[in-house]
C-alpha cells in the first residue's frame, strides 16, 4: 500500500511559479545580447605569445621542482617539498584550471627523472625557494 503524503496543490502551483520568476528575475543576459568584440589580428599575436611564454614558465617550474624533489635525500625535507608542490599544483588548478596544473605535474614528473649532482642540486633548490618564494608572497600559498 502506498504511503500518501498531505499535498496542498495550490502550494504546489504557487512555488513552481515563484521560482520561475525569480529564475527570470536573476538571470543575467542572455549569450545572444553579450557580444565581445573580436581581436585584430595584432592583439590575436600578443595573446598567443602570452600564451605561449606562460606555458613555458610552467613547464620549466615543474621541471625545477621534480629536479629539486629527486635532489633531496632526507625524507622529511622531500615531504615538505611535496608539500610546496601541491600548494603551487592546487593554486594553479584554482586560478588557471585543470589544463595548466596538469602541464605543470607533468613537467614535475619529467624533472623527477633527472640525476644532478650535489652541486648542482644546492643550486635548484635555492632557485626553487626563490621562485616559490615570489609565488608565495603573491598568493598565499601554504608553506
Amino acid at each position: 500500500m502506498p504511503i500518501k503524503f498531505p499535498y496542498d496543490r495550490k502550494l504546489g502551483l504557487l512555488s513552481t511559479a515563484l521560482c520561475l520568476c525569480l529564475s527570470i528575475a536573476f538571470s543575467g543576459p542572455s549569450m545572444a545580447e553579450d557580444k565581445v568584440p573580436a581581436l585584430d589580428e595584432a592583439a590575436e599575436k600578443i595573446l598567443a605569445e602570452v600564451e605561449k611564454d606562460f606555458e613555458d614558465s610552467l613547464k620549466d617550474l615543474g621541471e625545477l621542482a621534480g629536479e629539486v624533489y629527486s635532489c633531496e635525500e632526507n625524507k622529511e625535507k622531500r615531504e615538505k617539498h611535496l608539500g610546496r608542490v601541491d600548494s603551487i599544483h592546487d593554486e594553479l588548478n584554482k586560478l588557471f584550471g585543470t589544463e595548466r596544473a596538469f602541464i605543470f605535474a607533468a613537467y614535475f614528473g619529467y624533472g623527477t627523472a633527472s640525476e644532478n649532482n650535489q652541486a648542482t642540486c644546492t643550486e635548484l633548490t635555492d632557485e626553487f625557494v626563490d621562485r616559490y618564494g615570489a609565488i608565495s608572497e603573491k598568493y598565499d600559498l601554504i608553506d
